[in-house]
């Protein structure tokens, strides 16, 4: 289990929710709030639900298209928004639907790879 998908998990979840505290404690309000909760949800879902062992030995395609919407998505905006000092919500002019449509955004990617790999042989490029 100590291998370097979990170790990129482990570390990449305190770099959120670090973030996502300070995200919360220097720009308190309600959208922020909000905006931090999603994109926390949002990382949580794909890296339990979607970011497995399994999910690269048999869909190496999906999950390496999955693993980069969830580094650009979901990991990266808060440490890189608190590191130009300015809160994740900045310059959205309605900030509540954006992140109400992202959150929509991340249950529909993740119900439809988890229908995918039920659905689907487990035969791929590289193991045929």
């Amino acid at each position: 289990m100590n291998g370097a998908l979990y170790k990129f998990k482990v570390n990449a979840s305190i770099v959120i929710v670090i973030s996502a505290l300070f995200e919360t404690i220097f720009f308190f309000s309600l959208e922020n709030l909000f905006a931090s909760l999603v994109l926390l949800l949002g990382w949580f879902l794909l890296i339990t639900i979607t970011l497995t062992k399994h999910n690269l030995k048999y869909y190496p395609v999906s999950f390496m298209m999955l693993i980069g919407m969830a580094i650009f998505h979901y990991l990266l905006p808060l440490p890189l928004t608190l590191l130009e000092l300015k809160p994740v919500t900045f310059n959205m002019r309605v900030p509540l639907l954006t992140f109400s449509h992202h959150l929509l955004f991340v249950l529909v990617i993740v119900l439809t790879h988890k229908i995918y790999t039920k659905t689907s042989n487990r035969k791929n490029i590289f193991r045929k």
